[in-house]
């Protein structure tokens, strides 16, 4: 199977590929009562990403970090795709942290008590 570069990748693509979804929990940072759920595919150095923030309310004004999951490292930094609800958030994730890092759209610190409830992330990241 071949996918031309520009080309949309679909969980069908990779199945194809052999790169099945696994599930995982990341652990948040900055939330009380924090609850997420994401899965990951990997094939070669390329991860694909998705996930949702179930629960949760920002603790102190500031950035919301989902860890990615257990033994991957970012091989650079690449913006992921993020929102809550109609809201677009930014979302990088970070090769200086090793986290995707969840902020307002324009960069700045979300804030305080802000919910994150039904908070999704979908992004294609490289890996080491």
């Amino acid at each position: 199977m071949a996918i031309l570069a520009g080309a949309k990748v679909d969980a069908a693509d990779l199945t194809a590929l052999g790169a099945a979804w696994t599930a995982y929990t990341p652990t948040l940072t900055n939330l009380t009562g924090g609850a997420a759920s994401g899965a990951f595919a990997q094939v070669g150095k390329t991860l694909f990403l998705r996930g949702n923030i179930s629960a949760g309310t920002v603790t102190a004004a500031g950035i919301v970090s989902i860890s990615l999951p257990a033994g991957l490292t970012l091989a650079t930094s690449v913006i992921v795709g993020c929102a809550t609800g109609r809201v677009v958030r930014s979302g990088l994730a970070s090769v200086s942290t090793n986290l995707l890092e969840v902020a307002a759209v324009d960069g700045t610190n979300l804030a305080l008590a802000a919910s994150m409830v039904n908070t999704r992330w979908t992004g294609v990241v490289e890996v080491v």
